[in-house]
Order: structure tokens, then C-alpha cells, then sequence
């Protein structure tokens, strides 16, 4: 940016629960609290506890953007009628930021109803910020903007051993010879398990069928489809799988000790946006194995989407064949993200 604003305001979901967009909030709220900014929690748990500079979204704080023009407004969530309100703000506000995770933009412009309607008619108004290089393209190629920038939202945990002691108290680790970890929601998308816990917990009893000893341990975001969730359960049952799938269902403060601790983090979703979980998982140098539903970073396997066959075929050649050396010098490791000078200008 030419002029530093007078103040960032970052709009979205601040953990818990732990998910890639609140992961990132947090990550980049740590990394800036000591410059002039202001997190805006879009999660409704108004009882959780909150650092400084961190407060529950509310229609007051909502209604004062309109009086803040010079400063800088980034919203990370997905709802459609908060796109429209930043829309409007952004008719007298030049420095209002909607930044897209996901599929959630191109869905709702290509909708023909009212809301679809206004969307469109405002984002000339708006910046936009990327984190997935296909959403990036069609942006680029069919939507007029103020402007746009593409920007991976991966920002790394800082290592603590203490964090690492501490969730794996909490976690009752499977005792088999090969640990696959995975995370998500218990979603539906396109009228399909979003995030693969069913494909996954098929490949299982596959792959235990043919004498591998293996588990699956998963992070649990949260619930979304109560019905997903039962039939879940209620399969891995009836498959004698309890103890060898199982569910995280409490806030973890980092998923990154359970990742180190696996030998295959598994991302078998039906679609994505940036995936910050895969560069995290690479980061700390574990195996990667995700579907095909949009290009993957470098390093990650890919098995075709939805093909439980393939899937495990490709779970059996990683563990044959990348087994994960255990690294020592995660805390040495250094990151900046380009967005903290290029948007937000900041040194």
C-alpha cells in the first residue's frame, strides 16, 4: 500500500473452534498485535475467551466502518450478506478487503437471485484477496474489481514443545504400527461428505481387511449436518472400528502435534480452497495425500476424488514408501507473510 492505514480491522472467526480460516486469523492476529489492529470475532460463542484486540463481531462495530474511512477493513468469512455490507462500505471506504478461502464467491455470483444480484453490483467497489490459484483465475478472467491480489494463507505455528506435550495428554493415541491423522468438519457439500470422513472410514476397514495395521485419528472442527455425524457413527459400528477411527471432538489449541505424531495426513474433501491444514502438514515435513478436486501444493499425493479403491491404493505406497523421518529443527524455522507489508504495510 502507498499510505498505512490508520488502523487494520480483521473480520472472521477467531478459534475455538479450530478451522483454516480461524487458524489463520489467529496466526496473523499474533504476529501483528503489537501494531494497530483490531480482530473481529464473526463466531457466535459469546462466553469464550478472547486475547486483547480481539471482540465478538456486533451490529455497533458493524455500523461504525462507515465512519472509519481511512481505515483497513479485511473480511475472511463467507457469508453473502456481509459481502454486500462491505459493499457499501467500500462506496465511500477504498481500503475494504473481502479475502476468499474457498468456492463460496464463485457460487453466489453464479446464483441469479436478488442478493447474487447486488453482490455483483458492488464488487467493482471491493478488493479481493485469494487463497486458491483456480478461484484466483476465474476472478481475474470474469469479475471487474478494484483489485485483486493472490496470496497463500498458509501461516506456520510457531513449535512449542510444551503445546505438543499438552495435546498429546489430551489425545488417546491408537496403538498401530501406521497412524493416519485427517481433520474437518462434519459437512455436506453437493449432497456429499465434505471433508471424506465416509470414504475415509471405508478405506479403513479396506485396508484393515487386508491386514494393515492402521488407525485414523481426526480433528473434528465441529458439526454442521447432525445426520452426516450419526450415520458416521453408526457405520463405524458397525464396521467394529471404534477404536481405530477416532474423533477429536474437543478444541484443540493446535492441530500440529497430532500431525507430527502420524505417519499420512489424509485431506480427502470433495472441494477446497487453500487447504491450510496440507501446509502445515508439509511444513512439518509429514506425508501428504489429498484428493484431486483442485491443484495441491508440491510434495502432496493426490488420489482421484471420491474412489475409495484409489484411495487406499495410494495410502499403501506412501507408508511403503515415504515414511516420515522425524525432524528436530521445527522451532528454528522462520516465515513472513508478504500480505503483513504489501496490504496491510507494515514492516
Amino acid at each position: 500500500m502507498k499510505h498505512r492505514p490508520k488502523k487494520v480491522h480483521i473480520i472472521g472467526p477467531f478459534p475455538p473452534p479450530y478451522g483454516g480460516i480461524s487458524v489463520h486469523i489467529q496466526r496473523m492476529y499474533y504476529y501483528l498485535k503489537f501494531h494497530n489492529i483490531e480482530v473481529h470475532d464473526s463466531h457466535p460463542v459469546s462466553e469464550k475467551q478472547r486475547p486483547d484486540n480481539v471482540k465478538a463481531l456486533t451490529k455497533k462495530n458493524l455500523l461504525s466502518f462507515f465512519t472509519k474511512p481511512d481505515d483497513l477493513i479485511h473480511y475472511h468469512s463467507t457469508s453473502i450478506r456481509m459481502r454486500i455490507f462491505l459493499g457499501f462500505v467500500a462506496l465511500i471506504n477504498p481500503n475494504v478487503y473481502i479475502h476468499i478461502h474457498g468456492a463460496s464467491l464463485v457460487d453466489q455470483i453464479k446464483k441469479n437471485d436478488f442478493k447474487s444480484k447486488l453482490l455483483k453490483l458492488l464488487l467493482p467497489r471491493l478488493n479481493v484477496i485469494s487463497s486458491n490459484p483456480e478461484i484466483a483465475s476465474y476472478i481475474q478472467s470474469r469479475l471487474t474489481i478494484r483489485s485483486h491480489h493472490y496470496y497463500d494463507a498458509f501461516i506456520p505455528p510457531l513449535y512449542k514443545q510444551e503445546v505438543v506435550d499438552k495435546v498429546l495428554r489430551s489425545v488417546s493415541w491408537p496403538d498401530s504400527k501406521y497412524v493416519i491423522s485427517m481433520g474437518g468438519w462434519f459437512a455436506s457439500y453437493n449432497s456429499e461428505d465434505l471433508y471424506g470422513f465416509d470414504i475415509m472410514l471405508q478405506t479403513l476397514h479396506m485396508l484393515r481387511a487386508k491386514g494393515l495395521d492402521i488407525s485414523v485419528v481426526a480433528s473434528v472442527n465441529g458439526i454442521k449436518d447432525k445426520q452426516l455425524y450419526w450415520s458416521f457413527l453408526e457405520e463405524r459400528d458397525a464396521l467394529s472400528l471404534n477404536q481405530h477411527f477416532q474423533l477429536i471432538m474437543e478444541d484443540l489449541p493446535e492441530l500440529y502435534p497430532v500431525l507430527i505424531e502420524s505417519d499420512l495426513f489424509v485431506r480427502p474433501t470433495n472441494t477446497d480452497g487453500n487447504a491450510v491444514s496440507i501446509k502445515e502438514a508439509l511444513w512439518f515435513e509429514v506425508p501428504v495425500l489429498a484428493s484431486d478436486v483442485v491443484s495441491r501444493p508440491q510434495k502432496t499425493f493426490t488420489f482421484k476424488n471420491r474412489d475409495v479403491d484409489d484411495l487406499a491404493r495410494c495410502i499403501e505406497e506412501v507408508l511403503e514408501n515415504y515414511t516420515k523421518e522425524r525432524s528436530t529443527f521445527h522451532s528454528e524455522k522462520k516465515f513472513k507473510h508478504p500480505m503483513i507489508k504489501e496490504i496491510y504495510g507494515f514492516k
